[in-house]
């Protein structure tokens, strides 16, 4: 009769541990923070929003001109008093021609 333990393994046998493999791990702020861009990564990204300020400004600018010309109409509309006005003012009403 053999002297077996447990789990059926015999007694004699060596048991080789590995060592654990060595792995780098990541700290908590180099997982969540983004890796850095590169320089032209960098200058890419500062083309496009200069661009697109230079566009909001010729925008700006064009909404500008157009509403100082409607204001500048309405002063001017304003300003001159309307045709029939002129006529009445013009002619007294003695000097009207009798309609006979």
């Amino acid at each position: 009769m053999s002297i077996l333990p447990v789990d059926g393994a015999p007694v004699n046998q060596r048991v080789l541990e590995t060592p654990a493999p060595i792995v780098d791990v990541p700290s908590h702020a180099e997982a969540v923070s983004p890796p850095l861009p590169s320089e032209e990564q960098v200058r890419a990204i500062d083309s496009a929003f200069v661009h697109q300020h230079h566009e909001q400004q010729t925008v700006a600018s064009i909404l500008g001109l157009r509403l100082s010309v409607l204001l500048m109409h309405d002063l001017a509309k304003d300003a001159v008093p309307p045709a029939e006005d002129e006529e009445t003012k013009k002619a007294p009403e003695g000097d009207q021609p009798a309609d006979a």
